[in-house]
């Protein structure tokens, strides 16, 4: 069967067979550009799910979003979609973390200087999250300031409708959204799905007391060529 390009980023396939009454053969589909094909290793998390990893800079890092949800179903998939668009959604952008739910509770309560420490939290054995030394090297891998956030972004319209685009992939990044944890009931809990990425450092600021520490967070924009580090509350 020849099938047309279609504009959605998800699609669902279904064939009934013509001579069995309600016989169906149903699959889902997704553009394969926003695949990674150029792995030099591949890791595989706690819940078998495997990711393609490349050479970046002096740094190996994982080029897809992490999708574990380990005993507790933590993380959230944009817009908590059901049916067959929930494994498609989650395949191609990840789960969404709150930074406990990142760092696994790590205690900060101890580090003097919450700086650049190396923390593993929910990475895959041997991996850890990326501290504002490894962003940096990343950063300045594929354009310095002002064009990494240009060429880390992944390569697809459907990923990123408006901006500038790499000429090839190497990051790869997808503009994910966000998840409110805080929002209340009758709020928006996700936004800016295929507008923005938001990637949680290991950096952590102490303030006056803990409501007040804050974490530092690297954005992606569609409406910008750099990133630029930003701070929440989580």
């Amino acid at each position: 069967v020849s099938l047309s390009a279609l504009p959605q980023l998800i699609n669902q396939l279904r064939l009934q067979d013509a001579t069995v009454g309600n016989c169906y053969l149903t699959t889902t589909l997704a553009d394969p550009s926003i695949l990674p094909d150029d792995c030099t290793e591949t890791v595989t998390d706690l819940d078998g799910n495997t990711y393609c990893a490349k050479t970046i800079g002096n740094r190996i890092w994982m080029v897809e979003n992490l999708r574990y949800k380990g005993p507790n179903n933590i993380g959230k998939v944009y817009g908590d979609p059901q049916g067959f668009e929930r494994e498609a959604t989650e395949k191609i952008y990840g789960r969404l973390y709150t930074f406990p739910e990142l760092t696994n509770n790590y205690d900060y309560e101890f580090q003097d200087n919450p700086r650049n420490i190396l923390i593993q939290g929910i990475c895959p054995f041997g991996w850890r999250i990326p501290n504002l030394n490894d962003w940096n090297d990343l950063r300045d891998a594929v354009g310095g300031w002002a064009e990494n956030g240009k060429n880390l972004k992944l390569n697809s319209r459907l990923i990123w409708p408006t901006g500038d685009l790499p000429t090839e992939n190497t990051f790869g990044a997808v503009a994910g959204g966000e998840y409110y944890s805080w929002a209340g009931e009758g709020q928006p809990k996700f936004g800016f799905l295929n507008k923005q990425a938001f990637y949680w450092t290991g950096e952590f600021e102490f303030f006056r007391t803990p409501i007040e520490s804050i974490y530092q967070v690297i954005n992606l924009s569609s409406s910008s060529n750099n990133t630029s580090p930003v701070y929440t509350a989580n």
